[in-house]
């Protein structure tokens, strides 16, 4: 689970810490409010930036075989270029970080994750110039039964690369050599950690699984396998029992089974939130050995029961369809970031989610939100808000920290936030449409 983040010069961002425990203990459920431009998503992006950057080097190496096919079928030029462009920004970690540093600050810009990982705890932070450059990574948790370093790279002023490496994380000389020649080609435009990646692919599993300190494999294998949902993106880590795309798609013959588990876990979402939806049930067209498949809502209109395509159902519908593989994961031990999680779902069937998930979870979910219903609904341990103060200085604080005192079980922690109790909200003057017209018309 994610601790903490620290940012310092991070777009909106000079400097802030936000502390996503509880009494020092891990907190499940993250909700993060704030007014428009508060810096909500500039803060969840962070750690979703955190699992795209480990797969830089997967990322480059894919372009460039897709690059090479193209090429060789002598596909348009301009369509390669394109698809490079959109490749690019998650194949070196100066793209995943681009555009991140606060404008016209000078300062190295940081960025500091604090986690508990199969119960060991530990942070990772990453530094860069104000050209966008990483100059310094590093990760600190435990080595046998102490906190230590695991690991310290950087730059010194003479840009030369300097390696701190504990000599617990890698136990065989040949692979210690193998990452110091990757550190010295690779390092900058990737992390040790994508390099780690690399190597792991390359290298017989079960080699690495004996010469690789634990800690450091499921910490790379937490970040790598955090699951998110925003404005731009979806990364979603595949459930082997589910299907990967759940409204259409196609499929081997072998895995019929999770045709039919999909099938039946959708049965046990959509009714019950739905007085109209009877039941969902795929369309299938079989092929020679793939199986076509297209989700069908079963749905009551005029006392009669017909069969609707799920392409044609409302916005609300279909954002709830993306939801429901990402709130899986969160309950079955997974972390998750959701930007803006209420977008298109109506207040109360965000709610009812939000409330169930909060018995089940075992993993982490952390989200944006604006929906002020759901305040009835969570713990004020589960509730933060960032803060802005007149001269643009922001804050992320937990409710019991924002109110500056202890909150009872009675307060309407709704109203509250309205009133402005907590801050976190816009303070609106009258916008005179009138002026405005007259304005142009002049």
């Amino acid at each position: 689970m994610i601790t903490s983040v620290y940012l310092k010069n991070y777009k909106s961002f000079s400097e802030i810490f936000a502390d996503f425990t509880i009494n020092k203990a891990e907190n499940p459920l993250v909700a993060i409010y704030g007014e428009n431009g508060s810096g909500k998503t500039n803060l969840i992006e962070t750690i979703i930036k955190l699992s795209e950057s480990t797969r830089t080097i997967y990322n480059a190496h894919e372009l460039s075989k897709i690059q090479e096919q193209l090429t060789k079928e002598n596909e348009n030029k301009d369509f390669l270029k394109m698809l490079a462009s959109v490749n690019i920004a998650q194949s070196n970690i100066s793209s995943v970080f681009k555009n991140s540093h606060t404008i016209g600050n000078t300062d190295d810009m940081v960025i500091k994750y604090s986690f508990n990982i199969k119960g060991k705890k530990g942070y990772y932070s990453l530094t860069f110039d104000s050209d966008g450059m990483l100059i310094e990574e590093k990760l600190y948790s435990i080595i046998g039964k102490r906190a230590g370093n695991l690991y310290t790279i950087y730059k010194d002023d003479n840009n030369k690369l300097n390696s701190k490496i504990s000599p617990s994380l890698i136990s065989s000389t040949d692979l210690r050599q193998e990452l110091k020649n990757s550190l010295n080609r690779l390092w900058g435009t990737h992390t040790l950690l994508a390099i780690f990646g690399d190597i792991y692919d390359k290298f017989n599993k079960e080699f690495i699984d004996n010469s690789v300190l634990d800690n450091l494999k499921n910490i790379f294998s937490e970040f790598q396998h955090i699951s998110f949902k925003n404005e731009k993106s979806m990364g979603v880590m595949s459930n082997k029992a589910i299907l990967n795309e759940l409204e259409s798609g196609k499929i081997n013959i072998k895995n019929k089974s999770r045709l039919e588990k999909t099938t039946e876990v959708l049965n046990q979402f959509f009714p019950r939130l739905y007085t109209d939806i009877k039941r969902v049930h795929y369309d299938i067209e079989e092929g020679a050995d793939e199986l076509h498949y297209q989700l069908i809502v079963e749905k009551k209109v005029d006392a009669k029961v017909i069969n609707i395509p799920f392409a044609q159902e409302s916005t609300g519908t279909k954002k709830l369809l993306e939801l429901f593989p990402l709130i899986l994961l969160a309950t079955d031990g997974g972390t998750v970031i959701i930007d803006e999680i209420d977008t298109g779902i109506h207040d109360l069937l965000i709610s009812k989610l939000v409330e169930n998930l909060a018995d089940s979870i075992t993993g982490q979910l952390i989200f944006t939100t604006h929906d002020t219903l759901l305040m009835q609904t969570l713990p004020t341990q589960n509730i933060y808000v960032i803060q802005v103060d007149y001269q643009g200085r922001k804050r992320v604080s937990n409710l019991n920290q924002a109110s500056g005192s202890r909150l009872r079980d009675s307060n309407n922690i709704q109203k509250l936030y309205l009133n402005g109790y907590f801050s976190g909200i816009p303070y609106l003057n009258d916008v005179d449409f009138d002026d405005i017209l007259e304005t142009i018309e002049d």
